[in-house]
Formats: structure tokens, sequence, C-alpha cells
């Protein structure tokens, strides 16, 4: 069962635009966009890439998109809000960065364990509890803390 579920939006400078929202795919059309190799980005995403032939670049780290974006050198980065949030604390600039209030993916994140684990034995009662966590609050009081809400 999903442990949380984090929205990935648009990562964009006030450099370059003073505000910025979309509507629909094909709004992205004009942009530079850059995403990072081995992510997923949900099949919307794959499918508005295609069809309206988006101008979009590979690299193979978030940290260097940020950069980019904070260069110039890129419009619009998708990233989680969390992550990118956290990752931003650590450069100068990084009050210049916004995200869009649309999301352009959710994405649920697991509690992972390998099938070769003493665990696997395990999994109904690990469920039952995530579960109650869920139920309880916990889970919302422990991400509450890392600031995921």
């Amino acid at each position: 069962m999903p442990i949380y579920t984090e929205p990935m939006f648009l990562a964009y400078s006030i450099d370059r635009f003073d505000t910025f929202e979309w509507q629909q795919w094909a709004d992205l059309k004009p942009y530079r966009l850059q995403i990072t190799r081995g992510y997923e980005y949900g099949d919307d995403w794959n499918n508005a890439v295609t069809k309206h032939d988006l101008n979009v670049s590979v690299i193979t780290s978030d940290t260097q998109s940020l950069k980019m974006l904070l260069m110039g050198r890129v419009d619009l980065v998708p990233i989680f809000y969390l992550y990118g949030t956290e990752m931003l604390k650590n450069y100068p600039d990084h009050k210049k960065i916004r995200f869009t209030k649309k999301a352009i993916h959710n994405n649920a994140f697991y509690f992972g364990i390998s099938k070769k684990s003493f665990l696997v034995s395990r999994l109904d009662e690990i469920n039952k509890a995530l579960l109650e966590m869920q139920h309880d609050g916990t889970f919302k009081r422990i991400l509450k803390e890392l600031y995921i809400e």
C-alpha cells in the first residue's frame, strides 16, 4: 500500500517568469523543459511530449537541472516538491525558484521489501500496521515533520 503520494510540479525561475501557470499540455510547447534520465513522469506526460512535440531535453541529475534553471538555460523543470525544495536550500539563489500550482504527476511512494527478506512472510501484518498508521494519522504526523502535507 502507498505510504504517501507526492506531487511533481514544474519549477521555474522568477528571473524568467513573474509567475507561470499552465492549464493544458499544449501550453508547454513554447518552453525548454528538462527532465532527469530514469525518472517516471507519468503516462499523461509521456503522451503530451509526443502529441505536442514538447521541447524536452534529458540530463542525468536533478542538481544539474536546477542549476540550469537558475542560470536560465532551461525554462521549466519537473521535480517533486519536497525533494526540490530541500535540494534548492543548497543554492544561494534558491528563493528565485517557484513551483506551478498544477502538478504534472502524482507519484505514490511505497515501503519496499526485498523478496529475500525475512519480512516477506510478515507482509500481511506489515500492511495491516501501515493501514492503521494511515487511519490514525501517524503517517500524516511523520510526514508533516518532513514538510510534506
